[in-house]
Protein backbone atom coordinates (compact mmCIF):
# COMPACT_ATOMS: atom_id res chain seq x y z
CA UNK A 1 0.00 0.00 0.00
CA UNK A 2 1.34 3.40 -0.93
CA UNK A 3 2.25 5.59 2.05
CA UNK A 4 1.56 9.32 2.15
CA UNK A 5 2.98 11.58 4.84
CA UNK A 6 0.92 14.73 5.44
CA UNK A 7 2.39 17.73 7.27
CA UNK A 8 -0.07 20.48 8.16
CA UNK A 9 -0.46 22.44 11.39
CA UNK A 10 -4.18 22.83 10.64
CA UNK A 11 -5.68 19.63 12.05
CA UNK A 12 -8.90 20.09 10.07
CA UNK A 13 -7.02 20.44 6.79
CA UNK A 14 -4.87 17.38 7.52
CA UNK A 15 -8.00 15.35 8.28
CA UNK A 16 -9.62 16.61 5.05
CA UNK A 17 -6.60 15.40 3.07
CA UNK A 18 -6.67 11.99 4.76
CA UNK A 19 -10.41 11.55 4.08
CA UNK A 20 -9.92 12.54 0.44
CA UNK A 21 -7.37 9.75 -0.14
CA UNK A 22 -9.07 6.42 0.59
CA UNK A 23 -6.98 3.39 -0.30
CA UNK A 24 -3.67 5.01 0.59
CA UNK A 25 -1.92 4.62 3.94
CA UNK A 26 -1.91 8.20 5.26
CA UNK A 27 0.11 9.40 8.26
CA UNK A 28 -0.68 12.85 9.65
CA UNK A 29 1.83 15.16 11.31
CA UNK A 30 1.18 18.59 12.74
CA UNK A 31 4.45 20.27 11.78
CA UNK A 32 7.55 20.00 9.66
CA UNK A 33 9.86 18.74 12.40
CA UNK A 34 7.53 15.84 13.15
CA UNK A 35 7.33 15.05 9.43
CA UNK A 36 11.13 14.98 9.17
CA UNK A 37 11.39 12.60 12.12
CA UNK A 38 8.77 10.24 10.68
CA UNK A 39 10.28 10.36 7.19
CA UNK A 40 13.57 9.15 8.64
CA UNK A 41 11.97 6.12 10.30
CA UNK A 42 9.08 5.24 7.98
CA UNK A 43 9.44 4.96 4.23
CA UNK A 44 6.88 7.00 2.32
CA UNK A 45 6.03 7.50 -1.33
CA UNK A 46 4.68 11.04 -1.10
CA UNK A 47 4.96 14.05 1.18
CA UNK A 48 1.99 16.40 1.14
CA UNK A 49 2.87 19.54 3.06
CA UNK A 50 1.38 22.90 3.80
CA UNK A 51 3.58 25.85 2.91
CA UNK A 52 3.09 27.96 6.06
CA UNK A 53 3.85 26.05 9.27
CA UNK A 54 5.68 26.81 12.50
CA UNK A 55 9.46 26.20 12.65
CA UNK A 56 9.90 25.09 9.01
CA UNK A 57 8.06 25.97 5.80
CA UNK A 58 6.71 23.22 3.62
CA UNK A 59 9.45 23.96 1.09
CA UNK A 60 12.12 23.47 3.76
CA UNK A 61 10.55 20.18 4.87
CA UNK A 62 10.29 18.94 1.29
CA UNK A 63 13.88 19.94 0.53
CA UNK A 64 15.25 18.14 3.59
CA UNK A 65 13.24 14.98 3.00
CA UNK A 66 14.19 14.97 -0.70
CA UNK A 67 17.86 15.33 0.29
CA UNK A 68 17.66 12.24 2.52
CA UNK A 69 15.20 10.25 0.37
CA UNK A 70 15.48 11.36 -3.27
CA UNK A 71 12.65 9.10 -4.48
CA UNK A 72 9.99 10.67 -2.25
CA UNK A 73 7.61 12.78 -4.32
CA UNK A 74 6.36 16.09 -2.90
CA UNK A 75 3.10 18.02 -3.16
CA UNK A 76 2.93 21.52 -1.67
CA UNK A 77 -0.45 22.93 -0.57
CA UNK A 78 -0.71 26.68 -0.11
CA UNK A 79 -3.03 29.62 0.10
CA UNK A 80 0.05 31.85 -0.33
CA UNK A 81 1.17 31.02 -3.87
CA UNK A 82 2.93 34.37 -4.26
CA UNK A 83 5.44 33.46 -1.53
CA UNK A 84 6.41 30.08 -2.97
CA UNK A 85 9.71 29.86 -4.85
CA UNK A 86 8.64 28.82 -8.35
CA UNK A 87 12.13 27.44 -9.07
CA UNK A 88 12.24 25.07 -6.08
CA UNK A 89 13.35 21.69 -7.41
CA UNK A 90 12.25 19.93 -4.20
CA UNK A 91 8.56 20.38 -5.06
CA UNK A 92 7.00 18.08 -7.68
CA UNK A 93 3.51 19.62 -7.69
CA UNK A 94 1.47 22.37 -6.06
CA UNK A 95 -2.14 22.78 -5.02
CA UNK A 96 -3.63 26.18 -4.29
CA UNK A 97 -6.05 26.23 -1.37
CA UNK A 98 -8.94 25.81 -1.35
CA UNK A 99 -9.20 22.77 -3.61
CA UNK A 100 -11.67 19.97 -4.27
CA UNK A 101 -10.93 16.43 -3.06
CA UNK A 102 -11.09 15.21 -6.66
CA UNK A 103 -8.25 17.57 -7.66
CA UNK A 104 -6.14 16.31 -4.75
CA UNK A 105 -6.76 12.69 -5.83
CA UNK A 106 -5.77 13.56 -9.42
CA UNK A 107 -2.51 15.19 -8.30
CA UNK A 108 -1.65 12.28 -6.00
CA UNK A 109 -2.40 9.69 -8.68
CA UNK A 110 -0.23 11.62 -11.16
CA UNK A 111 2.66 11.64 -8.67
CA UNK A 112 2.56 8.10 -7.24
CA UNK A 113 -0.22 6.24 -9.04
CA UNK A 114 -3.63 5.14 -7.89
CA UNK A 115 -3.95 3.33 -4.56
CA UNK A 116 -4.61 0.01 -6.28
CA UNK A 117 -1.87 0.34 -8.92
CA UNK A 118 0.37 -2.16 -7.10
CA UNK A 119 -2.34 -4.77 -6.54
CA UNK A 120 -2.26 -7.95 -8.65
CA UNK A 121 -4.88 -8.09 -11.40
CA UNK A 122 -7.78 -10.53 -10.93
CA UNK A 123 -7.82 -13.44 -13.34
Amino acid sequence: MKHILVADDNVGMAAFVARALPGYHVTLTSNGLEALTLARTQPCDLLITDFVMPALTGQQVASRIRHERPRVRTLLMTAHEGFVDANDEGIDARLSKPFAPSLLREKVAALIGSPDADLPKAA
